[in-house]
């Protein structure tokens, strides 16, 4: 599920670098105001898209390693009840 997540992650990022490469040529090439108030909206959106997923990444990693956690207290729990059999 986070190699997923990741990939999805690098999705966002590099639509957003797009976006900001797209900025910069326009701006570069001629003045439309109307389009580089459309590109900086997106821009914009996506940018609150990458805020979103790299919360939503930071809460699944905080859960993935309390699971661990609760993995290797269960093992060594195993491993002291076999060990004063």
């Amino acid at each position: 599920m986070d190699d997923k997540f990741t990939n999805y992650v690098s999705c966002i990022l590099n639509d957003l670098v797009g976006t900001i490469s797209n900025l910069l040529e326009e701006r570069r090439s001629h003045v439309d105001v109307d389009e580089i108030v459309k590109l900086r909206a997106e821009n914009n959106l996506l940018r609150s898209k990458v805020v979103k997923l790299s919360q939503e990444l930071e809460a699944s990693n905080r859960r993935y390693f309390i699971l661990k956690l609760i993995v290797l207290g269960a093992i060594g729990w195993c491993i002291w009840v076999l060990s004063e059999k």
